[in-house]
């Protein structure tokens, strides 16, 4: 007669992938808030941006609407960068400057706006700048990340 030994679970052996499971899910529904946010977020900018650009409720203020576009576009909204480009390729309210509507216009183009890609061969060749209200600006030094950065006084 054999005897087969078989090796005892502990009891909690299978905690350890049950507790990865439950991070995960947490993981995940963390992510799926922070962009149903974002969208949200995006959506009142637009909003407001468009109100704004055709006085509509509102006050026509082509500077306060360009200002709601861009944090928009920040956040990822092609859409916005599309109307940035519209706005100073046409004249809206602000001087033409087509390198300017060219850059956002490469933006909302890189997203798939196609139109975008429309008024760039519209456009012509122009410089492939970054538009600067699409740049983030570089967090603000503390004074004692400046002070030692400082070089030494003599």
């Amino acid at each position: 007669m054999t005897t087969t030994w078989r090796r005892r679970r502990s009891p909690g052996r299978g905690l350890g992938r049950w507790v990865l499971a439950l991070c995960c899910a947490a993981v995940s529904s963390v992510s799926a808030a922070a962009e149903e946010g974002a969208a949200a977020a995006i959506a009142d900018l637009r909003r407001e941006a468009v109100a704004l650009e055709h006085g509509t409720g509102v006050p026509r203020d082509t500077e306060g609407a360009i200002a709601l576009y861009c944090r928009a576009a920040r956040l990822g909204d092609a859409a916005s960068a599309f109307d940035l480009g519209w706005i100073y390729a046409n004249a809206r309210g602000v001087a033409r400057d087509d390198e300017l509507a060219a850059g956002f216009f490469r933006v909302a183009a890189a997203a798939g706006i196609a139109q975008a890609e429309n008024m760039l061969r519209v456009l012509g060749e122009t410089p492939a700048a970054l538009p600067e209200c699409l740049v983030e600006p570089a967090p603000a030094r503390s004074e004692t990340e400046t002070k030692a950065s400082a070089p030494p006084t003599a």
